[in-house]
């Protein structure tokens, strides 16, 4: 699973705080982000820009996607790859969850990533929250995430016993939530009014796969002239 804003916490926490002060700045400090050169670096925070428009709403998209979602999407790839035998052959019981929740307590309603925890557990969410975050949170868990929690924990409980997640989802709001493959690429965005969807990544695909190949390709020509 996932969190809607996992990557804040490299964007203003105690695992990193990037200077967002000019467009230069800022890809200085996310450069380790990536393995490929910084002009590209820069290239892809411009079309983050372009979806997401709010300068740190970029960042947290980007980093959501760079550091935790590929890797949850390349585990389920890997998963769904492993070798199996006799009834497991037709089996697949991997799920891919989004937890979109937009709680109020929180500044600009990040989703945050742990903050699922507190949907799941007895925690108190501001000391939690406030000692990894650089963020002051409003010392209330509204009505409305009351009601999610127990959602969230019938869910849970729910594929525990029986390993299938989607029966209450069913039965409450209509819900299937098939499990992830290859081809549809299914995964459950989970809120109030949970909804399923294909490909979580649909409307940033072609910026990994398309357009990051050509300016890689692109800065090598560039600095292959430039030695000559």
């Amino acid at each position: 699973s996932v969190t809607g804003d996992d990557g804040y916490i490299i964007v203003n926490a105690g695992f990193g705080k990037v200077d967002t002060s000019s467009i230069d700045v800022t890809v200085r400090d996310i450069s380790w982000w990536f393995d490929f050169p910084t002009p590209v670096v820069k290239l892809v925070l411009l079309e983050y820009i372009k979806l997401y428009e709010d300068l740190e709403k970029s960042l947290t998209a980007l980093a959501t996607d760079r550091i935790f979602l590929t890797h949850s999407l390349d585990y389920l790839e890997a998963y769904n790859k492993r070798p199996q035998q006799g009834e497991e052959a037709t089996k697949n019981n991997a799920y891919l969850l989004s937890f979109d929740h937009k709680p109020r307590y929180v500044p600009k309603q990040y989703m945050l990533h742990a903050l699922e925890l507190a949907y799941l557990f007895d925690i108190n969410v501001k000391p939690f929250i406030e000692n990894w975050y650089y963020l002051e949170l409003e010392d209330v868990f509204y009505e409305e995430d009351v009601e999610l929690k127990n959602k969230f924990i019938d869910l849970v409980a729910g594929f525990m016993k029986t390993g299938k997640p989607d029966q209450k989802l069913h039965t409450k709001n209509n819900v299937a939530w098939a499990p992830y493959d290859s081809l549809k690429k299914s995964y459950l965005s989970f809120s109030l009014h949970p909804s399923v969807g294909d490909d979580i990544i649909r409307n940033r695909r072609a910026v990994w796969e398309t357009l990051v190949p050509q300016w890689l390709k692109e800065h090598q020509i560039s600095e292959t002239k430039e030695e000559l």
